[in-house]
C-alpha cells in the first residue's frame, strides 16, 4: 500500500490537475482538448474540492508542458523546413507541367 501511495503522490505531482484523466466520464463536461471547451464548467465538474494552491501548481505544470511541446514542435519544423520547401517547389513545378500538358491537349483537339 505504501508503494501505491508513493506512486499516487508522484502521479499527482506530475499531473496536479488530473489532465491525463480528462477523458474519464464525470458528467457531460467536455475535456480540455474538446472544441468549445469551457474552463469554468470543467473546473466546477472536475475540481470542486481542489485547493487554489493545487490549481496554481497545475497551471504551472501545464504551462511548462506546453512550452516544452512548443519547443519540440519548433525544432521539428526547423529540421524539416528545407525538405518541405523543396517538396513544395517540386509540386508547384509538377502542377505547372500538368497545366501546360492540359492546355496543349486542349489546343490539339
Amino acid at each position: 500500500e505504501a508503494d501505491l501511495a508513493l506512486a499516487a503522490d508522484a502521479s499527482a505531482a506530475a499531473d496536479p490537475l488530473g489532465l491525463s484523466d480528462a477523458g474519464s466520464p464525470r458528467g457531460a463536461v467536455a475535456g480540455p482538448t474538446a472544441r468549445g471547451f469551457d474552463a469554468h464548467a470543467y473546473l466546477r465538474a472536475h475540481h470542486q474540492t481542489t485547493s487554489f494552491a493545487q490549481l496554481q501548481s497545475g497551471w504551472a505544470t501545464l504551462k511548462a508542458r506546453l512550452g516544452s511541446q512548443e519547443r519540440r514542435l519548433r525544432g521539428v519544423v526547423r529540421e524539416n523546413l528545407e525538405a518541405f520547401l523543396r517538396s513544395a517547389a517540386r509540386l508547384e513545378r509538377f502542377a505547372r507541367a500538368l497545366e501546360r500538358a492540359a492546355a496543349a491537349r486542349d489546343c490539339s483537339v
